[in-house]
């Protein structure tokens, strides 16, 4: 597994690539994006589109098991 994540609280959100195994995929991955001030998310895209799969409380997104690299935008 690899990511990166970029950060832009002051723009008003957290960006982040993430590749999975090609081997043994995990059944569920799940990340987590804090903003630096503890605000919420708002709002989240997967690939951009618009993404339900996500907690405000717990700031966390539930990413596919997906072999291609994954970009993920969570806005605050």
């Amino acid at each position: 597994m690899s990511f990166r994540i970029d950060s832009h609280p002051d723009q008003g959100f957290i960006a982040a690539s993430v590749s999975l195994p090609t081997r043994e995929r995990p059944r569920e991955v799940y990340l987590r994006l804090r903003h630096p001030g503890g605000k919420p998310i708002i709002r989240m895209e997967l690939n951009g589109q618009e993404w339900t799969k996500f907690s405000t409380t717990k700031e966390w997104v539930s990413l596919p098991s997906s072999p291609d690299r994954i970009e993920v935008k969570a806005f605050f």
